[in-house]
């Protein structure tokens, strides 16, 4: 299981005055995120979510099919069911151009679909586009992301994989208070705020 803290700015236009309050990024990630969805609705029935995410580090480029489900989500903290694994940036440009169909790629998420959904086809359901700051702080990774929304709203968020949600939220909470920065705690993922800013259904 994933357990994730996301915390978010109530004004997103402060981004630049919070990047500024941290430490220097490890890492800056551009990310177009493309959901897929069952033609025959298996997916959106079971409330799985499948991404194929095209992601680049500078001259780096990888691509990554993830499969999620949430199990619970309070307070900011998020728990959800993941697989997530490594798909060759070949095979995703060629599924996003139409030149091949993910189901037909041999891929652990594939088969996980087939096995457990009986999908045997996915379509393009629509894209989000996300830039994300990776910025280690007191032990923890924050992934600080600006994700910009078919109806032209953006978001920005901070999101902290850990064990410890409460020991990352007050580490977090202490920094942006000094920043002056607002935050509150996210109740929606990224794809159901994509569903309700314009997504395709």
């Amino acid at each position: 299981m994933e357990k994730e803290l996301k915390l978010a700015l109530v004004r997103p236009e402060e981004l630049e005055r919070l990047l500024e309050a941290l430490p220097k990024p490890r890492a800056i990630l551009a990310q177009a995120n493309h959901y897929l969805v069952c033609v025959e609705g298996r997916t959106a029935r079971e409330k799985v979510m499948v991404r194929l995410r095209i992601e680049e580090r500078g001259e780096d480029r990888r691509a990554c099919v993830t499969l999620k489900r949430r199990v619970a989500a309070a307070r900011g903290v998020f728990v959800s069911w993941e697989l997530e694994e490594p798909l060759p940036v070949e095979d995703a440009l060629a599924v996003m151009e139409g030149e091949r169909e993910l189901m037909e790629l041999d891929h652990p998420a594939t088969r996980w679909l087939a096995d457990e959904l009986q999908v045997s086809a996915l379509r393009h359901q629509g894209s989000l586009l996300n830039l994300r700051h990776v910025i280690d702080l007191d032990g923890y990774v924050l992934e600080v992301d600006r994700s910009a929304f078919p109806d032209g709203s953006c978001d920005v968020e901070i999101e902290i994989e850990t064990e410890d949600p409460e020991g990352a939220r007050r580490a977090v909470s202490a920094l942006a208070q000094r920043a002056a920065i607002e935050l509150v705690e996210q109740s929606l993922g990224k794809y159901t705020r994509y569903l309700r800013r314009g997504g395709q259904s």
